[in-house]
């Protein structure tokens, strides 16, 4: 799921579910979807955030080349508990 505004594409892939039914690597899908991304659509970023601490969507982000460009204090609430949000950055 995303959407596009000033040719910035946000998105929201759910790679658990696709590694399990699908047993496909997330770093492998993150890797195909950009390339697809940059071959069909005319964008120059993709944006993606990021719960933390979740480890392994960040790992998957920095391997595909996105870069840690900030983070929002507190963005999260849930069950109680505030998270921070890690905002990555692919610029195409």
């Amino acid at each position: 799921m995303g959407f596009v505004k000033n040719n910035i594409l946000f998105i929201a892939v759910v790679l658990f579910v696709l590694w399990l039914y699908f047993l496909i690597k997330p770093t492998n899908v993150v890797k195909e979807f950009v390339l697809y991304i940059m071959k069909e659509l005319s964008l120059i970023r993709l944006e993606a955030f990021v719960f933390h601490p979740n480890i392994a969507s960040t790992k998957v982000l920095l391997k595909n080349g996105f870069e840690l460009e900030g983070t929002c204090k507190k963005y999260y609430l849930k069950n109680g508990e505030c998270f921070d949000r890690l905002i990555f950055a692919k610029v195409l």
